[in-house]
């Protein structure tokens, strides 16, 4: 039996409404559901991640995302941000899924979320927003 697609769209969008944020693309007869949680959102068990010390804070990143434990779980946070995100030295040696180049000043940057990179190093490091 198939389904039709305004009633996939529908499911799909009531299935976003127990999410924080996503997007339904139905282009071309099949749906696409991107998930995007926001500052606050809470999980009990993190994703894969990769842990990062900013600013001598301890985050847990996955994704774009940035978590900090809370009770018995993690909550997501704002990125990181400000003079103690561009003091940071450690190299990233990929960029985060979902990247794209921005350039200002001659200077080209790496933007993944609301993230700005820039090379260095052999790798890639956090910057301030260069707007």
């Amino acid at each position: 039996m198939k389904i039709q697609p305004s009633v996939q769209i529908i499911a799909l969008t009531g299935l976003c409404l127990s999410a924080v944020s996503c997007i339904v693309d139905a282009g071309a007869g099949t749906a696409t559901v991107t998930t995007e949680y926001r500052p606050g959102y809470y999980v009990r068990t993190l994703p894969a991640y990769e842990t990062r010390v900013i600013g001598g804070t301890r985050y847990y990143y996955h994704n774009n995302v940035y978590y900090r434990p809370q009770g018995e779980g993690y909550v997501v946070v704002e990125s990181p941000r400000g003079p103690y995100a561009a003091s940071r030295t450690e190299i990233i040696r990929t960029l985060p899924n979902g990247y794209r180049v921005v350039e200002r000043g001659g200077t080209r940057y790496y933007l993944a979320g609301d993230t700005y990179y820039r090379a260095e190093g052999g790798g890639y490091v956090i910057v301030p927003n260069p707007f």
